[in-house]
């Protein structure tokens, strides 16, 4: 049986802030008024045959129930991280919604989920290793490697234990490269007792609760809240790290698989129109489709919509959170002439994952990050 997926979703050394925006009172206004780049899009066109259809949000549009033998803790904590994404990610919602209401795919459970992602520090505590730690004793498998020299990032990608199961892409800033004023509000915020995860005796249930509620690694100790003056002092040098002191280990997007898609909405460029018809604002770094060098994997996203977070002084402004990714994978060459008679072999869809572009593109990647940026880095 095929699994539907939710689609229902910042030192002061280099450029000094002023005395005022460093306090929590006379910040709150200093945010406000700045020009984000990641900004909320518009409400989509609705009106006539374009009206949404309703969702049953109770059930959170992932049918989590994947075949075979798929360990149901897996399942229940796709589940779990995809519905606390789509709370926080109207712009999901509403993609959603409109894809079933004009007839692009019969259901939200047709709806392909290539990929979630995660952000972390390198902390010995944090790392890679917290979320591989929960994602590989349930099936998934460790694959390749990608730097990301610039935003000075290391990243793996996971395969899942099904095709009708997500990859997952986790990333880590390397907190040594940075400055030594973002070292120390990044190590003030990460206490020393939490274990390193490869040592960590918690039990693989614990580790999925832990993942789930967005603790701090293999620990129940939650994130703590930051001052204002210490966000906007890493966001100047590292819009990535200021994102993980926020926000912790919560996915930062879903991906929609285009390729399978009825003519007319299956490439990245196509689909783009599409959205951009219906007033959802694109991520434009290095351009609204970043394609891999082999030309075989082509990948767009919206910009985050901002949320409220509320510092530890205790006032409320919005800050960039999460968006929506779309995701082309043609085919490889050896499967170009390929014509399948079984369809249901391959869960409806025309291309099984296997006969597609694997992996990830480190160019393509470094601009979908600035998805979440509060101000526009590449052109």
């Amino acid at each position: 049986m095929n699994s539907g997926f939710v689609a229902t979703w910042l030192a002061r050394s280099i450029n000094p802030w002023t005395h005022a925006a460093n306090t929590c009172a006379t910040a709150a206004p200093w945010l406000a008024t700045k020009h984000f780049y990641a900004t909320t899009t518009s409400s989509s066109s609705t009106s006539g045959s374009q009206k949404a259809a309703k969702v049953d949000k109770a059930s959170v549009i992932l049918n989590a129930t994947a075949s075979g033998a798929t360990n149901p803790l897996l399942l229940d904590l796709l589940k779990s991280l995809l519905n606390n994404y789509k709370k926080q990610t109207p712009d999901a919602i509403k993609i959603e919604e409109l894809m079933v209401a004009e007839k692009i795919v019969p259901n939200a459970a047709a709806i392909e989920n290539d990929h979630i992602a995660f952000r972390t520090f390198n902390d010995p505590a944090l790392g890679i290793d917290s979320i591989e730690q929960v994602f590989v004793p349930l099936g998934y498998k460790k694959r390749d490697y990608l730097n990301f020299e610039d935003k000075k990032l290391n990243a793996y990608w996971y395969s899942p234990p099904s095709e009708d199961l997500p990859r997952v892409f986790v990333s880590e800033i390397r907190v040594q490269d940075l400055s030594l004023a973002a070292q120390s509000i990044i190590h003030k915020h990460i206490p020393s007792n939490i274990p390193s995860p490869k040592k960590s005796t918690m039990s693989l249930e614990d580790r999925v609760k832990a993942l789930k509620e967005n603790k701090m690694g293999m620990s129940q100790i939650a994130w703590p809240k930051v001052e204002r003056k210490e966000y906007k002092v890493l966001a100047e040098e590292s819009e990535y790290a200021a994102w993980v002191l926020l926000h912790g280990h919560k996915i930062n997007h879903f991906t929609i698989a285009l390729q399978n898609l009825p003519a007319g909405y299956n490439t990245c460029t196509q689909f783009n129109q599409w959205l951009k018809d219906r007033d959802f604002v694109l991520n434009t770094a290095g351009g609204e489709v970043k394609t891999s060098h082999d030309g075989l994997l082509m990948q767009s996203a919206t910009i985050a919509a901002r949320v409220p977070y509320t510092f530890n002084c205790g006032t409320t402004v919005p800050v960039p959170y999460a968006y929506v990714e779309f995701a082309e994978r043609l085919p490889l060459p050896e499967f170009l002439n390929s014509v399948f008679t079984d369809k249901q072999q391959h869960g409806g869809r025309k291309w099984a994952r296997h006969m597609l572009r694997e992996g990830f593109e480190v160019d393509n990647a470094n601009l979908i990050f600035e998805s979440t940026y509060m101000q526009k880095k590449t052109k």
